[in-house]
């Protein structure tokens, strides 16, 4: 089964072809503030132009793209790479609330933002990227850079975290209020903690999960019934999955399968 992560990627299949995509573990001292570093290599011929598409998704990454690095809010809207000639992106994905150990911003302030990383954090040894060859160097670069901020997520921090995988894992959840009771909290006071460590509201959050599991649905499925899926996924008809879909994609699930 592929893994939760990846259901934010449009067309896996296309990625896979055009590119060479992996996944790297953090160490054991980052492995709770990172959630993962990724890395997107390809070598395309000349004039072509691989635009790789993502549903959002609520971390903040840190992305380096060869030559500058940068912040990466959560963008709310369908989020594109444009990929030419010859190249690397390398990102380091962080857990829910665990970027506010880098700063004491709220993480709204990055969103729908990609900031170049000197108006945040020390620039110098960022810009020191640049000069190292291979993915592992990188990593072990950057993994050595965040272990001055490495010391534990706070209790909010911990709680926006677990809200948000109760979220993911009851395909049940549709409303706020749900989420609201489930943890005898106020919506208010959710809302305002969801502000401070993801950047955007837990209704989005929901949302983006169930667009989430119909792209996949999509990539598995070669002839879905586009109602009994509707349903699956908690929609209340088949319209509004739809226009769901279509908001963020910008064409109808029937589209995209074909």
């Amino acid at each position: 089964m592929k893994p939760d992560y990846l259901n934010a990627i449009v067309h896996m299949n296309e990625l896979e072809n055009q590119t060479s995509f992996n996944i790297i573990p953090p160490s054991n001292d980052l492995k709770h503030i990172v959630e993962l570093f990724w890395s997107i290599k390809w070598n395309l011929p000349d004039g072509k132009v691989f635009n790789q598409q993502i549903i959002p998704n609520p971390h903040i990454n840190i992305v380096h793209y060869g030559d500058s690095t940068f912040v990466e809010g959560v963008v709310k809207k369908l989020f594109e790479y444009h990929l030419q000639s010859s190249g690397e992106i390398l990102g380091i994905k962080f857990k829910i609330g665990a970027f506010n150990n880098l700063t004491k911003v709220k993480m709204s302030t990055f969103t729908n933002q990609k900031i170049q990383i000197g108006e945040i954090l020390e620039p110098t040894q960022w810009e020191n990227l640049k000069d190292l060859n291979s993915t592992e160097e990188k990593v072990v670069y950057m993994e050595n850079l965040l272990l001055n901020y490495a010391h534990p997520v706070d209790n909010k921090g911990l709680f926006v975290e677990k809200v948000i995988n109760y979220i993911r894992e009851n395909k049940s959840i549709t409303s706020v209020d749900m989420v609201a009771k489930n943890f005898n909290k106020n919506i208010r006071s959710i809302q305002r903690d969801f502000d401070t460590y993801v950047g955007v509201n837990p209704k989005w959050i929901i949302r983006m999960f169930r667009l989430q599991e119909l792209n996949k649905e999509l990539e598995m499925d070669s002839t879905p019934h586009w109602a009994d899926l509707a349903a699956k996924l908690g929609y209340a008809d088949q319209p509004h999955m739809i226009n769901d879909f279509k908001s963020i994609l910008g064409i109808t699930p029937r589209e995209y399968k074909e």
